[in-house]
């Protein structure tokens, strides 16, 4: 298993808050469903309750805050 399989699989079905204060700030909070690679960055996915949200390793500042 590679370094990004490791990390991802430790977050999926932890729930976090994602934030970063980039060009499109973010600032989202829920249960990591699922991760996948791709172009060789992690991608996770993220259910809030009503909506499904893919967040990409490419955010420069993206702060993990995980709250279980």
């Amino acid at each position: 298993m590679t370094l990004k399989e490791t990390f991802g699989s430790l977050m999926v079905g932890r729930k976090a808050r994602f934030k970063c204060d980039c060009l499109l700030p973010i600032d989202v909070t829920g249960v990591v469903s699922s991760f996948h690679i791709e172009s060789n960055e992690i991608v996770i996915v993220v259910t809030t309750g009503d909506r499904t949200i893919k967040l990409y390793e490419n955010h420069p500042n993206l702060q993990v805050e995980f709250l279980d």
